[in-house]
């Protein structure tokens, strides 16, 4: 029995020490992002309107995601803190 309480222990402190991804996200306006983000994320978008925005830790990089409806069809823009691109998708 103690064993086992140890082991559900341990296991709830280990899901509370692991960060998700979502705790790697910080939702910003286009007014929040350094220019050559924005540009970027403008350029790509082609003027449609960019509806959601986040900045977000991965592997070490920071990357911004944008979601974007581009002629009827909802895109994913992902750009590194520099702006270059680093994918488009259609979702």
């Amino acid at each position: 029995m103690k064993l086992l309480i140890a082991l559900l222990s341990l296991t709830l402190i280990s899901g509370c020490l692991r960060k998700t991804s979502e705790e790697n996200e910080t939702r910003l306006t286009l007014d929040q992002l350094p220019n050559p983000v924005r540009e970027s994320l403008k350029r790509e978008a082609q003027g449609a309107p960019i509806t959601h925005v986040e900045r977000e830790a991965h592997n070490g990089r920071t990357l911004y995601e944008a979601e974007a409806t581009i002629n009827g069809k909802n895109y994913e823009i992902k750009v590194d803190s520099d702006g270059k691109l680093i994918s488009k998708t259609a979702d």
